[in-house]
């Protein structure tokens, strides 16, 4: 089981549980999302559990792992981004040798990425559908669709966490720190 509780004042607060996703001796990972009153806790990109936090947020001065376990990285930051989400690049163009990193949860039947040239062109077109399980990649050049590329794993999951990583040299995609394509 995994436990959610406060200490405060010296005092252990009410005890809240889940079911435990980790295993002695395996990786794993664990992301909370703190909200205005609550914490969201993903544990190997699903979710465990909602907690109402019992303090304010603003109350929060560091955060402490204790126990018998071996930490590869802590990283803090993020923000919500309103869908549809666009950004141009830095510099307005993305340069060789970057990685576009995206953490998102698919809630429908369907998601797409697209980088978009100048002119409005569609260089590159990720898109992942979930009922026909398949990540349909192409392009779009002066109007025109280019043919689709269909073939590959299918690693995305309704309501489960996803990391995605576009590396524009040399090209590749990975899901879930695995090689999508390459």
């Amino acid at each position: 089981m995994v436990h959610f509780l406060i200490h405060k004042n010296g005092k252990w607060g009410k005890e809240e549980k889940s079911s435990n996703p980790f295993k002695k001796g395996e990786s794993f990972d664990l992301r909370i999302r703190i909200h205005e009153a609550e914490f969201e806790i993903f544990g190997n990109q699903k979710e465990l559990h909602v907690y109402k936090a019992r303090a304010s947020i603003d109350s929060v001065e560091y955060l402490a792992v204790r126990g018998n376990v071996s930490l590869k990285g802590v990283h803090w930051g993020g923000r919500y981004y309103n869908m549809p989400f666009e950004m141009q690049f830095p510099g307005g163009y993305l340069s060789a040798e970057e990685r576009v990193y995206l953490y998102g949860i698919p809630k429908g039947d369907r998601f797409a990425v697209n980088f978009i040239g100048e002119n409005g062109d569609i260089l590159f077109h990720f898109n992942p559908r979930l009922k026909e399980k398949k990540v349909i990649r192409n392009a779009k050049i002066d109007d025109i669709w280019g043919q689709e590329e269909r073939e590959g794993t299918f690693p995305f999951k309704k309501d489960v966490g996803t990391d995605i990583v576009f590396d524009n040299e040399p090209y590749s995609i990975q899901v879930n720190n695995l090689y999508f394509i390459q």
